[in-house]
């Protein structure tokens, strides 16, 4: 299963779940090239809106850091 989490101007974050044979799933999560592991799909969720929360506010004081 593949979930997306997309913002405007921003890279998709998907969040992938990996069946383990015998074991609990996974999900991994790219950021930056680096895979993200989570036990659970809330915590990979709340990991996606945490980094894109960021990179909005990090842009956010850019565009007013620009506007001085």
């Amino acid at each position: 299963a593949r979930i997306t989490d997309e913002l405007k101007g921003q890279k998709t974050m998907v969040i992938e779940e990996i069946k383990n044979e015998g074991y609990a799933p996974v999900y991994h999560v790219e950021d930056n090239g680096c895979i993200q592991e989570f036990d659970t799909l809330k915590g990979a969720q709340e990991f996606v809106n945490y980094v894109q929360g960021s990179k909005e506010y990090k842009t956010a004081v850019h565009k007013m850091l620009e506007a001085l």
